[in-house]
């Protein structure tokens, strides 16, 4: 048979059912308590975790942005460098333009062009040492006469001597026109011009 139990015995403090109830129920509500309390705890431990990390990477993007400002410093130092060592090779660029320019703008290099280059190109003497040598090595060039120091085709032609060729030729005289008259007629017998 079943046991018969008074439902307000709880209530009378006879049934001892009901004090371990109470006294487990306590025990699980100490449980949940002690339970919550180290979540709190594991959780305020993270946020200050947390906190800390934060802390460490701001510190470290502060060293960051001062070794990048740093950098921004020397590279800017360098930067300077850079363009005065950009301003210096643009004004030696300019000074060599001019003493080639000087070099090839004299009357002497028209007359001698593969020494006035050479001494532009190849060395590095000043552009009056250049031109000394230059006027040096076309004194006995220059033309009589002749401010421009250039000589013409025709002045140059006119000291050749003069070649005439083919039919309208003169005939040799003398040895080398036997030669030439038994060639002719070798040369007609064959049926040659």
């Amino acid at each position: 048979m079943p046991k018969f139990v008074n439902p307000f015995a709880h209530l009378m403090g006879l049934n001892k059912s009901a004090k371990a109830a109470n006294a487990r129920r306590a025990e699980e509500e100490e449980e949940e308590r002690a339970e919550e309390e180290e979540e709190e705890e594991k959780a305020e431990e993270e946020e200050e975790a947390e906190e800390e990390e934060e802390e460490e990477e701001a510190e470290e993007e502060e060293d960051e942005k001062a070794k990048k400002a740093k950098k921004a410093k020397g590279k800017k130092a360098q930067d300077d460098d850079s363009d005065d060592a950009d301003a210096s090779v643009a004004k030696g660029r300019r000074m060599e333009k001019k003493r080639v320019a000087a070099i090839f703008g004299t009357p002497a290099a028209a007359l001698r062009m593969d020494l006035a280059a050479y001494l532009a190109c190849k060395t590095s003497i000043p552009a009056s040492a250049a031109i000394e040598q230059l006027n040096i090595a076309t004194m006995g060039m220059e033309p009589q006469g002749k401010k421009s120091g250039r000589v013409s085709l025709d002045e140059r032609m006119g000291n050749l001597p003069r070649h005439q060729v083919g039919q309208d030729a003169e005939q040799p005289t003398g040895p080398a026109a036997g030669v030439n008259a038994l060639v002719s007629l070798y040369n007609s017998h064959q049926g040659k011009k």
